[in-house]
């Protein structure tokens, strides 16, 4: 494909004008009839219709009959009319990328290079012209684009808008590429998505805690100072922490166990409560606060309590967790579990349990080479010996997702130990690994090949449950504050706002332009927005359920 930019290129409106057979006087006409045309103006057709049977030369005449019945929806009359145009006017370069389009919005690409040429490149489908006209440029590399998209090559597509953009950042047809692009965009979203959705294993969590509920809040050795975890938010005012670390360590250890404990045996009680009063972050973080203890006060029985919590359902977790349980859950598990190791192992075995929380057990186990170096070949033959498990299992429903074998290929990864590259590969030939997730088999490898210093695997890792608090509050808190923030910017970002400016250009691609009148007009009744839901998708874009985002802000009320 040509080099864009190489192309000679010039935007004075007159250019086209010989040949297209445009005199002053036609060139008036059609400035006149112009704005009728975009408007839908019913008498428009019969009036091109005469002009076009007048000036029978003048392509431009019916480029604008196309025009018409596309603006009044009546796209079959419109693709008639252009393959009128294109009979009478072969060479016409808008009448090919005007055919061209409505083999898009025919699902028809194949035919395509048929009409643009095999290499989709202008001057090869005019080798006797020196010149073009800016519009054409635009017009023909727009076609180009969502060729290129509807192909599958979005990469190039994304390269020829570039290029596009570069020749004149500022001229109406960028809008109509940028929708292009971004309708690209989704579609290959969608279809990767439904190439996942079809290719995808997924494990789900049994519902173990429908047994054990009860109303009855727990004894506590320090009911006064546990109530502090029930009736305050992330993160913990410091005299609080104070006081609960003056505590005896062994009675307070066991408390917090409970407080975990409480966490699936009420779990009926606190839902009903934030459905009937709202979410309030001060009731509903006692559970972080009390794995954020953990991390300092280590208790014998820990672990067990912190492992039946992972081994709770979707709806557990979404409630107490949501999306931070990979950042919350590994820091306790490797202060609880760092010399329980087999215990870690025979949990990620375990059927019926969520890819993310057995995520959280191997982050844990990814974290013990990295604070204790001496252990990296203990941890690696338990890594070795999860692969080959799973390879072994890899036809059970019980045991086999493909989330969680992405999941652990990348903690693996980080390792950079080749000889987890057989295994790993031997996975990826069962179709055991989403690779939507890690990366295709290439690309880890490549990654275990690069000699790069041993990182943490989680962020929030510190045995001072002050310091858990600070990075929980650094990387999650002021990221997620950071993140609204930027949405709110972008919202008046100027450069979002159609360019109107040359809406009295003829040379018209009819599907790709806008109704000026429909874009700053609308009939149609207001409807009151729909209140929302706490289990709602967050409108500030954030893909978190709007509870556990944006409820407090009062930014949707």
């Amino acid at each position: 494909m040509l080099d864009i930019k190489s192309l000679k290129i010039t935007s004075d409106h007159q250019f086209l004008d010989a040949k297209n057979h445009i005199t002053p006087y036609i060139s008036i006409q059609l400035q006149k009839i112009y704005p009728d045309v975009l408007k839908g103006k019913k008498n428009v057709i019969d009036k091109l219709l005469k002009l076009i049977t007048r000036f029978p030369k003048v392509p431009v005449f019916k480029n604008y009959l196309t025009t018409a019945y596309m603006v009044q929806e009546r796209k079959e009359k419109g693709y008639e009319a252009n393959r009128w145009l294109s009979k009478e006017h072969p060479d016409y370069l808008f009448g090919k990328t005007n055919l061209s389009n409505e083999y898009l919005d025919k699902d028809q690409p194949e035919k395509v290079p048929e009409v643009l040429g095999i290499d989709l490149n202008l001057q090869l489908l005019y080798p006797e012209r020196e010149q073009f006209h800016e519009d054409e440029v635009m017009a023909f590399y727009i076609v180009v684009v969502r060729y290129l998209i509807a192909v599958g090559e979005y990469d190039q597509a994304e390269i020829v808008s570039k290029m596009l953009k570069e020749i004149n950042p500022l001229h109406p047809k960028i809008n109509a590429l940028d929708t292009v692009i971004t309708d690209g965009i989704f579609k290959k979203m969608q279809n990767s998505h439904e190439e996942e959705l079809a290719f995808k294993r997924t494990v789900k969590a049994v519902d173990r805690k429908k047994e054990r509920q009860t109303t009855i809040k727990p004894t506590f050795n320090y009911p006064e100072q546990i109530d502090y975890l029930y009736t305050s938010d992330l993160p913990l005012a410091t005299e609080r922490i104070d006081e609960l670390l003056a505590l005896d360590k062994t009675k307070l250890g066991e408390d917090l166990i409970l407080v975990l404990k409480d966490s699936i045996e009420r779990f009926d009680y606190f839902y009903e409560l934030s459905e009937k009063n709202g979410w309030d972050e001060d009731i509903y973080s006692a559970p972080i606060h009390s794995l954020f203890f953990l991390c300092e006060i280590q208790h014998p029985e820990a672990l067990t309590q912190i492992l039946d919590i992972l081994r709770q359902d979707e709806d557990y977790v979404e409630f107490w967790f949501g999306d931070i349980m990979g950042e919350i859950l590994p820091a306790s598990i490797y202060f609880q579990g760092k010399d329980q190791l087999d215990i870690l192992f025979n949990f990620i075995k375990e059927p019926n349990v969520s890819a993310y929380s057995k995520d959280a057990v191997i982050s844990a186990m990814a974290i013990v080479p990295y604070k204790e170096p001496h252990r990296e070949e203990e941890v690696v033959t338990y890594f070795k010996n999860i692969l080959t498990f799973y390879i072994k299992h890899n036809d059970d429903e019980t045991i086999a997702d493909t989330d969680f074998m992405a999941f652990m290929v990348s903690s693996i990864a980080s390792s950079h130990r080749k000889e987890l590259l057989l295994l790993i590969k031997m996975l990826f030939e069962k179709d055991a690994v989403n690779y939507w997730i890690s990366g295709k088999f290439e690309e880890l490898e490549q990654h275990f090949n690069e000699k790069t210093e041993l990182k943490s695997p989680v962020t929030l890792c510190s045995n001072s449950v002050k310091e858990m608090y600070q990075l929980y509050k650094v990387n999650w808190i002021d990221q997620q504050l950071e993140d609204f923030e930027d949405k709110e910017d972008s919202l008046f970002n100027p450069t979002f706002l159609p360019n109107y400016e040359d809406k009295d250009d003829y040379l018209y691609n009819p599907l790709l332009e806008e109704d000026e009148d429909d874009y700053y007009y609308n009939d149609e009744p207001v409807v009151k927005d729909k209140k929302i839901g706490r289990n709602d998708p967050c409108p500030c874009g954030s893909g978190k359920k709007y509870k556990k985002c944006c409820i407090n802000t009062g930014k949707y009320e």
